[in-house]
């Protein structure tokens, strides 16, 4: 049906021409322009904006622009110099937002920081929220974070910060970035006091990168600000709080897999559809065995090898019709795997 479509994106990781550029190849953003943005502008332009009487709404599921990954004796880019950085992907958003295509954009972890007003003043018409919800297709989407310990906003501490970012600004520096459980329990030497109750999780982690990376203070803007290793371990004493030894453990095995929020979701408010973003890993899941039907989608990510995108639409017969695509590098998307659901 015409003009009933929406389309899911997340995860591109956009940075500044500084981080595109860094001399070290292990401290350059996720986002690698000369691999990754034809794709991107082809898509966004031929895809999106040509097919605009097709198109209902675009969807941005967090994390399209990144202040996280810069190794902590650097200033990370501000979002300005990150919008400057790459004219044609913002020209192309633009071309979308001034079109009959409304354009969301729902913030994630990596973008945290990002104002309304200066997107809106980038990017006039777009509209800024912290989730998208369909009562029609009885859909919800957002990047998924505030579910997942590490990378959670709590207003009352530290700002509201997650302590990802300060994991992520020192993992960066060593050259990669923690996607497993036992990617970050591995940099811990105390490992044994954790399991038994006699350390602070969120403490002992923060220290152990911070040794690993022979660390002793992050650079937080380019005025100069920066923290040390001791007071970042001291602004997230009340998470240790909130969250003992144990739990925190638990959490964090399951930190990348999101399907059983989506169910949580499903049953407290009645959704049928629930996508999210965050993990990078593109997935399309539909259950009828532990909650009633209901279809979890995942966007994926746009600064790896592949990249993907979810499209929603109704069907002549009143059903939701849900698609998982690879994008090509003409930005035109192929068909993975698609469900129906009734609503």
């Amino acid at each position: 049906m015409a003009g009933t479509q929406r389309i899911f994106i997340s995860d591109i990781h956009l940075s500044s021409q500084e981080r595109y550029n860094a001399a070290d190849k292990m401290k350059r953003a996720r986002f690698a322009p000369q691999k990754h943005q034809a794709r991107l502008v082809n898509f966004l332009n031929k895809s999106v904006l040509e097919k605009e009487n097709e198109v209902k709404d675009l969807i941005l599921v967090g994390d399209i622009f990144d202040d996280w990954v810069c190794p902590p004796d650097e200033a990370p880019p501000t979002f300005k110099e990150i919008f400057e950085s790459n004219p044609e992907i913002m020209e192309a958003l633009r071309a979308i937002a001034s079109s009959r295509i409304n354009l969301y954009y729902l913030p994630g972890n990596h973008d945290y920081r990002l104002k309304k007003a200066a997107i809106q003043s980038e990017i006039p018409g777009v509209i800024f929220q912290k989730a998208y919800d369909d009562s029609q297709l009885k859909l919800h989407a957002e990047h998924g974070n505030n579910h997942v310990l590490f990378n959670k906003s709590y207003s009352k501490i530290a700002g509201g910060l997650p302590i990802g970012y300060f994991i992520t600004r020192l993992v960066e520096h060593m050259g990669g970035y923690v996607s497993r459980f036992h990617d970050l329990i591995s940099y811990s030497d105390d490992v044994i006091k954790l399991v038994a109750g006699k350390s602070d999780f969120f403490s002992l982690m923060i220290k152990a990168l911070a040794d690993r990376a022979h660390v002793k203070e992050i650079v937080m803007n380019s005025r100069g600000r920066k923290l040390s290793i001791k007071e970042i371990k001291k602004m997230y004493l009340p998470l240790a709080e909130k969250h003992p030894p144990g739990e925190a453990l638990t959490k964090l095995a399951f930190e990348g897999e999101l399907e059983n929020v989506g169910d949580r979701l499903c049953k407290k408010k009645g959704y049928k559809i629930v996508i999210f973003g965050h993990t990078h890993k593109a997935k399309i899941d539909k259950d009828s065995f532990l909650v009633a039907d209901r279809i979890y989608a995942n966007t994926g990510c746009w600064s790896q090898k592949k990249a993907h995108c979810v499209t929603v639409d109704l069907t002549e017969k009143g059903k939701a019709r849900v698609k998982l695509c690879k994008v090509l590098n003409t930005g035109r998307p192929v068909l993975i795997e698609k469900e129906k659901i009734k609503l």
